[in-house]
């Protein structure tokens, strides 16, 4: 839910000037698939209790945000990159990982649901690890607004790591 809200605000701070209608239709259509995707990902979550699911459901918006985000970075959209940049950092801080988090300390370690732990956690690495190499590569490091995103997302990555572990 927090997401959501997060995704209306950025919506309406795109730009410091009214957008006309003509251009927020542009705005809507282009951010309509995560819209999409951070309601049914929202509603999946808190239907879940089981602190696994909710990763894996927190995990089908952090693949559509980095599709996002690279696509960005592709086409050289800074402002794009490290909005949607924050939010997937915010969502893998605040979502997956205190998820990962809360399901080792029910975990007894040996077990299948720890391989299970281990193999969400990996899933979630698997879409940041990529994602920053691409953004580092397509993006200029000389924007701050790109850099701080980036070391968001690490050290987000960098706690997500760590988090599975006893």
């Amino acid at each position: 839910m927090i997401l959501c809200a997060g995704f209306a605000a950025w919506v309406g701070a795109q730009s410091p000037r009214r957008l006309l209608p003509s251009e927020q239709i542009k705005l809507l259509q282009r951010n309509q698939a995560l819209y999409r995707v951070a309601v049914k990902s929202s509603i999946e979550t808190t239907a879940q209790f089981d602190p696994l699911e909710r990763t894996r459901s927190s995990m089908i918006l952090a693949r559509e945000l980095s599709g996002e985000i690279k696509s960005a970075a592709q086409n050289q959209d800074a402002a794009r990159v490290a909005e949607l940049g924050r939010l997937l950092a915010q969502l893998i801080d605040q979502g997956v990982t205190p998820n990962i988090q809360l399901a080792r300390t029910r975990i007894p370690a040996g077990s299948e649901a720890e391989r299970l732990l281990f193999q969400r956690r990996d899933e979630v690495l698997e879409i940041l690890k990529p994602l920053e190499e691409s953004v580092r590569t397509n993006m200029n490091s000389n924007n701050r607004d790109v850099a701080g995103m980036l070391r968001d997302l690490s050290a987000g990555r960098e706690k997500l790591e760590r988090s599975a572990k006893e």
